[in-house]
C-alpha cells in the first residue's frame, strides 16, 4: 500500500474557493449518480462513463479525475446503507495540482508556521500550522 499525506489546513476560504469546493462536491455528486446507474467495476470505467457529462462544468481535467476518484470510492463503500451522497463542500488535489510554500522566520516549537498553498490559479494562505520539531 502507498503511504499519502494529509494536511488539514484551517481557514476560511475566500468566496471564489468556496465556488470551487461547492462545484467539486456536485461533479462528486453527478460522478456518484452516474456510477449507481451504470455500476462500473472500476475507477477507469467511472471515468471513461461520465467525463463527458463532467467537462460541463469547466473546471480542469485534474478536478474531474479526483472528482471521479472519490465517488468510485464512495460509490464501492461496503459499509453505506443508503445512496452516498457528499454533503459539505471540498476538493481533493493531485500533488502535480498545487504548490505548497512555507515560511517563517526559524522553525522553534510552538510557532506560527505561515502557508500559501497555490493551486488552480487560486492563492491560499493559513497560519495555522505549528511545528512540531
Amino acid at each position: 500500500m502507498r503511504p499519502v499525506k494529509v494536511v488539514r489546513l484551517g481557514y476560511e476560504a475566500s468566496e471564489e474557493l468556496s465556488a470551487l469546493f461547492e462545484e467539486f462536491r456536485l461533479m462528486c455528486n453527478d460522478a456518484i449518480m452516474i456510477a449507481l446507474t451504470e455500476k462500473p467495476k472500476s475507477k477507469f470505467r467511472l471515468i471513461e462513463i461520465a467525463y463527458h457529462q463532467l467537462k460541463g462544468y469547466g473546471l480542469n481535467t485534474h478536478y474531474i479525475l479526483s472528482a471521479c476518484e472519490v465517488a468510485f470510492s464512495a460509490f464501492k463503500n461496503a459499509k453505506r446503507k443508503s445512496s452516498p451522497y457528499i454533503r459539505k463542500g471540498f476538493i481533493k488535489l493531485d500533488n502535480q495540482s498545487y504548490t505548497l510554500i512555507i515560511s517563517s522566520l526559524g522553525f522553534r516549537q510552538d510557532r506560527d508556521v505561515s502557508s500559501t498553498l497555490l493551486c488552480a490559479r487560486q492563492t491560499i494562505t493559513s497560519r495555522c500550522w505549528k511545528t512540531l520539531a
